[in-house]
């Protein structure tokens, strides 16, 4: 009886650590922007948008793949990408983030992120030396469009801005 029970425990050992290696053979879904390389990336980004939150980046981007996250080379913009400074902490909880310039200058003031909202999509803004943009973005919150001139990148999927410039769209 025993030699039963140690054989089936060894075939259950056996047929799991099979199916373990079988799955680790599977192949995952992988984006299809990192698998085809620049080519597509590039056609992308020199692409003109037409709508009211109009950009045109004028260069290509390379994917690198490192630490397991996709994190794109800086694009330079040619064009002042326009949209609105907003509050993060209340598009995270639902609201629609916008903001005036007493609000924003108490956000900065506790820490609070503060954004640039470009359609659906928020960028996180920083200076050329790597510091947060907030106090200069604070200076805009006032106004209905601020167009920020910069290079753009994605990180561990966080939009990012650093900024050249940043004015009055109004």
């Amino acid at each position: 009886m025993k030699r039963y029970i140690i054989a089936i425990g060894v075939l259950t050992i056996a047929f799991i650590a099979t199916v373990s290696a079988q799955m680790n053979q599977q192949t995952l879904p992988v984006n299809p922007v990192t698998t085809t390389g620049t080519a597509v990336v590039a056609e992308e980004l020199n692409k003109e948008d037409d709508s009211p939150n109009k950009k045109t980046l004028g260069a290509a981007a390379e994917i690198k793949k490192t630490a397991g996250a996709t994190q794109t080379t800086a694009v330079k913009m040619s064009k002042p990408m326009t949209g609105q400074i907003v509050d993060f902490g209340a598009l995270v909880m639902g609201g629609n983030g916008e903001l005036n310039k007493k609000n924003a200058e108490a956000l900065v003031a506790k820490g609070k992120p503060i954004a640039f909202k470009v359609g659906n999509k928020i960028y996180f803004v920083f200076n050329s030396d790597g510091s947060f943009a907030a106090n200069n973005l604070v200076r805009y919150a006032n106004n209905k469009l601020v167009g920020i001139i910069g290079k753009t990148q994605k990180v561990n999927g966080l939009n990012i801005i650093i900024a050249d410039k940043i004015e009055s769209m109004d």
